[in-house]
């Protein structure tokens, strides 16, 4: 499999942006409604503020939870691509032969976090999509949705910031050093 590349540059870092935007946005709002619902006293200024408004954000989390799945799996097909031809150029293991490459060892834990937090959003909206409220047409977290939401949000966060890493630390995807073409 060879890099998906537009021009020059790979396009997975073009995709990244999405799944992580969405599944936060769905995850953070889950864990929002869980807080007003069953933490926060209803008196509390934000619950009261926010009651009125919990069946739209419920919306909101059900679709970005969706958009957040289907944009995902298009930055794992990129980023497959990207990682194999990273391992192409360069391999896997130093010179000795023993010892993995920081760059592919990076690469492969932020993969693997991805490959799961994707897996998990799947199950999280098959778990959720049948929980609608008939009355108002908020599509309810359960407290499946909610723990899954608690525990993916800062392994997801963690992972987009190894991804960060691979490009500002070891330069994948980037073309740094090159000198442009002449005029």
């Amino acid at each position: 499999m060879s890099s998906i590349i537009v021009g020059s540059k790979p396009l997975h870092p073009a995709t990244v942006h999405f799944p992580i935007a969405f599944l936060t946005t769905s995850w953070a709002l889950d864990l929002l409604y869980s807080a007003v619902t069953n933490v926060l006293p209803k008196s509390n200024f934000l619950a009261k503020s926010l009651s009125p408004h919990l069946p739209t954000l419920t919306v909101i989390s059900h679709y970005s939870l969706a958009l957040g799945i289907l944009s995902g799996v298009v930055s794992i097909v990129t980023g497959g691509a990207q990682l194999s031809k990273m391992i192409s150029n360069g391999g896997i293991y130093e010179a000795d032969g023993k010892t993995m490459r920081p760059k592919v060892k990076t690469a492969f834990v932020h993969a693997g976090m991805n490959d799961v937090a994707i897996l998990t959003a799947a199950f999280s909206w098959w778990v959720r999509r049948g929980n609608v409220d008939v009355l108002t047409g908020a599509v309810v977290p359960t407290s499946t949705n909610v723990l899954i939401s608690a525990l993916s949000l800062p392994s997801l966060l963690y992972s987009a910031d190894l991804g960060g890493k691979l490009v500002y630390n070891y330069g994948v995807g980037l073309s740094m050093g090159k000198k442009g073409k002449a005029n």
